[in-house]
């Protein structure tokens, strides 16, 4: 008996009385197969359907064709399946299992789910978009329709508390266990070898053990409370184990394919990705040809959950793989490869213990195992929401107050909410005729846009092979040796001539075309036509459109004038890609929807100033240069652009330049003069900004009366904190304040230099500025007083002389005149209110100090005899007063 079997009563209880219920089961407990027939043997269905939700369409098609194996009875009739653009069920169908767009796709048509009894969201753990959308549209069902509705949550690794909290706090039910033991082992050492090779060395030191052997290998240790083969054990069955080699990707797969190379007649190499036909799947996933053959199986994470591959003994794992990353800038998604979680781990690892005892050898040390996170992030948290939010809005709710499970980030929700008004598919009445018909189509919306202008223009077929192309891997092998307009053109003209040919080998080397490639381009082309075919069926063409528009299309017979509606066509999704050479025949392009790209080296497009970033990769991590690999030339005429007023700052000239510019996006294809257009607002705001952030070089600080002024001021700021005197740090100089230049530049800018600004456009216009009076504007009537009173500009002196004040940072200000100036002076002057004194430089009749002094008093009466000795013996024709503190001043009239 499967484990799963013993959660059957507990399931239905459930379902009876909460009408939901989470499921957790690890693998190989059969939770998937044995659960939902259970469910209809059971009479919990009624007279409805149990629609069972899978991640990925070879899982949906083995899962369905195991429980009918099952139950004997033909696929398609009580149990069958629907994937994209392949249906085999039947009106007699009770089971249906399906992936999951096709369930959010039917909601929209049906939001009551006619005739469906039970949904059952499996391996829920993967948390795809789909999954989590439709678990809020279901969730949402039950509550405003269809409280009848069971809802069933299942996975091996999920952590079940808050999905049964949002499902209403229903019940919770766990398999103890999985059927067979699993040994899992871990690799000793860190490697610094590519994960290929360490996957192909470990496959052959598989192969080379005796048949059954589930030890780990020598270079290999079992962590701490796993299941360890003891030494001799053997599985009970004695046929050739199959090992099944998760990897990260197409590319990987066929590495080591290659790598592998032929390993006798008894060992069939098998590859599992979703690039491969149906057929080519299934044959991964069906015994081998004959008795005795071993199956090496090189699949990606599709193999993780829900897939029984029979016979297999032997997991390899290398711990990668690739997820898709969500570029916002570039309205594109890049595989990004990446450590799994320890979740998915476990998953992996239960593929050996589906139909008998296995292990699983994983190619990375119980160090960085223990540094994997713990599961993986949701999709909806790191992919492109788009077509989401086309589905929430049809379904006529606002994707800001929806109730999602775990709402994605509200920056995404906007971002993708521009993306679909650009489009044209949504507007403040919600979803538009176009919205509807993008979501009749399994596409995104830019691709559902792109194949409805293509329908306009009377070029879908086109279009169609087009969208196919930017789909699947690129179809060339080798660079061509010409310059051309158009990538794009170039392969769609090989595609052509190659498909004539039937493929033949000698055309395709002639053309440099990869057959496999270009068969899978011709297969989605003939899905994406046969989509839209089943659109006009039901009605959903956009409005006011003809099928296939006969009449344009006849007018489009000329190839270049194909070309141009093709082109124009991909404008429609992707006028963001629309890109502007940096320099003349350069690489470096400047993208319409903001950003960089540089030009693939292979690309045959050298000459034209603008084109379209047909097929655009982006980069690692979104840092670096995003690469170009298809790109067509194109004509400004076929842009929509809006003439601007432009403003911008013109580093050379430290100046602030103003035209009207001919924009898309945000490329400027021409400048012309502004004229009576120019803003002298907006041009007075940029050079405000410059200035703050470069005030060194906008204004003449170094101005006597500026540096004056701002001395006296930061003085006060210091010794008479409470009169609260900025101290326009925005005009300090040096080099921390240089190396801050770029944060001091998102601040805001003084007002003060804001005034100044005014009327203005360069720095050359602020250095002719005299500061002072726009920095004594910043001060209150109360603080310029206090400035006058408590930090002078001058001392006045006996006889109506009077000294000028030296105010230094972080000494007390200097006070220098002729020693005689002072005569008649008792005591050292004060400022600040009285808190500093000034320290005063005695000048002798030379100029120099003959003394200096904080304590004027002191000076007097003990260091004035032997100073005065001194300098009478050297001036004797000056004044030398005994007593100076009686002493009338004796200078020339005016200086000091």
């Amino acid at each position: 008996m499967l484990p799963a079997e013993l959660l059957v009563p507990a399931l239905l209880e459930a379902l009876s009385t909460h009408g939901a219920a989470v499921v957790v089961a690890p693998p190989g407990t059969g939770k998937s197969t044995i659960l939902p027939p259970a469910l209809l043997d059971a009479g919990a269905l009624g007279d409805g359907r149990l629609v069972m939700l899978q991640p990925r369409r070879v899982a949906a098609r083995a899962v369905a064709r195991r429980i009918a194996s099952q139950r004997g009875t033909a696929l398609g009739e009580e149990i069958g399946y629907r994937v994209r653009f392949e249906d085999r069920t039947s009106a007699r169908t009770r089971i249906e299992v399906v992936t999951e767009g096709l369930l959010t796709r039917r909601l929209q048509s049906d939001p009551f789910l006619e005739g469906v009894s039970c949904v059952v969201l499996d391996e829920f753990h993967e948390r795809s978009l789909h999954a989590d959308l439709a678990l809020a549209l279901l969730a949402d069902v039950r509550r405003e329709v269809r409280p009848d509705l069971k809802i069933v949550v299942m996975s091996a690794t999920l952590d079940p508390g808050p999905v049964a909290a949002f499902l209403g706090d229903c019940p919770v039910l766990v398999a103890d266990g999985r059927l067979h033991p699993v040994a899992v082992s871990l690799e000793t050492v860190v490697s610094q070898e590519p994960v290929v090779e360490r996957a192909a060395r470990a496959v052959r030191r598989c192969l080379a053990e005796p048949v059954n052997d589930t030890r780990p290998p020598e270079s290999f240790a079992a962590p701490p409370g796993s299941f360890a083969a003891p030494p001799g054990w053997r599985p009970p069955d004695a046929t050739p184990g199959h090992i099944l080699v998760f990897l990260p990707g197409r590319g990987e797969i066929a590495d080591l394919t290659g790598l592998l190379g032929d390993l006798g007649p008894d060992v069939l190499v098998l590859p599992l990705h979703g690039g491969l036909t149906p057929e080519a799947q299934d044959r991964a996933l069906q015994p081998p040809p004959r008795p005795g053959m071993r199956k090496i199986v090189l699949a990606t994470n599709i193999a993780e959950t829900s897939v029984t591959i029979e016979g297999v003994e032997t997991v390899i794992d290398t711990g990668l793989a690739r997820v898709p990353r969500f570029e916002p800038r570039l309205g594109l998604e890049r595989l990004e490869r990446v450590r799994i979680s320890r979740a998915s781990a476990d998953q992996r690892a239960g593929r050996a213990g589906r139909t008998g005892p296995g292990r699983c050898l994983r190619l990375w040390t119980s160090l960085e195992h223990a540094a994997l996170a713990p599961s993986d992030v949701p999709e909806l948290q790191r992919t492109d929401l788009a077509r989401t939010l086309l589905e929430i809005r049809s379904w006529g709710a606002d994707p800001r107050t929806f109730r999602f499970f775990e709402a994605p980030d509200p920056a995404a929700i906007e971002q993708a909410e521009g993306v679909l008004r650009r489009l044209g598919q949504v507007d403040d009445r919600g979803v538009t005729p176009a919205g509807k018909a993008a979501l009749a189509l399994p596409l995104h919306p830019r691709m559902a846009a792109v194949v409805a202008a293509g329908e306009r223009l009377g070029v879908l077929r086109e279009v169609a092979t087009a969208a196919a192309l930017l789909n699947e891997r690129d179809i060339l092998r080798e660079k061509p040796d010409l310059v051309a307009d158009s990538d794009l053109t170039l392969r769609l003209d090989a595609l052509e001539a190659c498909s004539q040919a039937n493929f033949r080998a000698d055309v395709c080397r002639r053309f440099g075309l990869d057959a496999v490639a270009a068969r899978e381009v011709l297969r989605v082309r003939e899905q994406i036509l046969h989509a839209v075919g089943d659109r006009h069926a039901s009605g959903l063409a956009p409005h006011g459109q003809a099928r296939g528009d006969r009449a344009d299309r006849r007018d489009a017979r000329d190839p270049r004038e194909i070309e141009t509606r093709v082109l124009r066509s991909l404008l429609a999704g992707y006028g963001d890609r629309v890109a502007q050479r940096r320099t003349p025949r350069g690489t470096k392009l400047k993208l319409a929807g903001g950003g960089g790209a540089t030009l693939d080296k292979r690309s045959v497009v050298h000459e034209a100033e603008l084109l379209l970033a047909v097929s655009l990769e982006a980069g690692l991590h979104g840092r670096g240069e995003h690469r170009v690999t298809i790109a067509s030339a194109i004509d400004r005429a076929w842009l929509t652009t809006t003439r601007e007023l432009e403003t911008r700052w013109d580093a050379e000239r430290a100046g602030v330049v103003q035209s009207l510019a001919d924009r898309f996006l945000e490329l400027t294809l021409a400048q012309h003069p502004a004229g009576d257009a120019a803003d002298p607002t907006v041009a007075s705001a940029l050079l405000a900004e410059r200035a703050a952030a470069e005030p060194e070089r906008a204004f003449d600080i170094s101005a006597p009366a500026t540096e004056s002024f701002l001395s006296r001021v930061r003085f006060l700021a210091e010794h008479l904190p409470e009169q609260g005197f900025p101290d326009f740090a925005e005009l300090r100089t040096g080099r921390a304040e240089q190396a801050d230049g770029a944060e001091r530049s998102g601040r805001a800018v003084p007002t003060w230099i804001q005034a100044v600004a005014v009327g203005r456009r360069t720095f050359d216009d602020l250095r002719r500025v005299e500061l002072t009076t726009w920095l004594r504007a910043e001060l209150t009537p109360a603080q310029q007083t206090a400035l006058d009173r408590h930090a002078p500009e001058r001392f006045p002196l006996p006889a109506g002389r009077a000294g000028r004040l030296t105010y230094i940072p972080g000494e007390p200000p200097v006070l220098a005149a002729k020693i005689q100036h002072f005569f008649g002076l008792e005591r050292t002057p004060t400022v600040a209110d009285g808190r500093v004194r000034v320290r005063l430089h005695l000048l002798a009749p030379n100029g120099r100090p003959a003394q200096v002094t904080q304590d004027l008093e002191s000076f007097w009466k003990n260091t004035w005899p032997l100073v005065r000795k001194e300098l009478r013996g050297r001036y004797p024709k000056h004044a030398w007063p005994e007593d100076p503190r009686t002493a009338w001043p004796d200078a020339e009239p005016g200086k000091g």
